[in-house]
């Protein structure tokens, strides 16, 4: 059940919804429980910025750990430069799980992607992220992340859009988890195909098919 209110740029919502994991039977529906809400702000000051705000409380949402609730907050910045022949746009996000019982965890991002011309993307992507599940006994690991791609689109006539495109990302984990990986420092990359459908009258749409 959600509700909103939109006024010049802000926006303003909250929801009531069930916040458990469904049951291994998916056959039935279950009876709905209006037991976890969220609340989100957005407001947008000019054409190339958006920001918002959520909070959200979740009533024992894993299954595995029953009666543990959890708070998550999250905020974000997005901000759009139009180019001469493109476009560049960057967000920045936060977010954060705080568990009761248990501990609270954060998350980092900044990722960035720009259009170059009618058939070059450039693409960039920071992550830091603290996980109290990969060590065990509750502790707190934090991995970072640093991804760079390049995506160009050989079929280029509208309503549709091909690219075939490369990611390539390093990434470090505490020194715990070295058993386990082999190394603190870690690199992978990969090729993707992306499909875009492109109209006069609608916005355009991503679907990555990865290899």
């Amino acid at each position: 059940a959600t509700l909103g209110w939109i006024s010049g740029g802000w926006k303003f919502e909250g929801s009531a919804f069930n916040g458990h994991e469904p049951d291994e039977n998916r056959t039935n529906i279950e009876s709905p429980r209006l037991n976890s809400y969220s609340f989100r702000a957005s407001f947008q000051p000019s054409p190339n910025w958006s920001l918002q705000a959520s909070f959200g409380h979740l009533d024992s949402p894993e299954q595995l750990e029953p009666g543990v609730n959890s708070n998550r907050s999250t905020a974000s910045a997005v901000y759009n430069r139009p180019l001469a022949d493109g476009n560049w746009q960057t967000m920045f996000a936060w977010g954060r799980n705080d568990r009761n019982p248990g501990r609270a965890t954060n998350a980092l991002l900044l990722e960035s992607t720009a259009s170059l011309g009618q058939r070059h993307t450039l693409l960039g992507r920071l992550e830091r992220l603290e996980n109290d599940e990969l060590i065990g006994n509750g502790e707190v690991a934090t991995v970072q992340k640093l991804s760079l791609g390049y995506i160009y689109d050989v079929l280029h006539a509208s309503p549709l859009r091909a690219g075939v495109g490369v990611l390539g990302s390093l990434s470090r984990v505490p020194q715990d988890l070295v058993p386990r990986y082999g190394s603190r420092n870690l690199s992978s990359f990969m090729l993707f195909l992306r499909l875009r459908l492109t109209g006069p009258s609608m916005e355009s749409t991503d679907s990555s098919m990865k290899m």
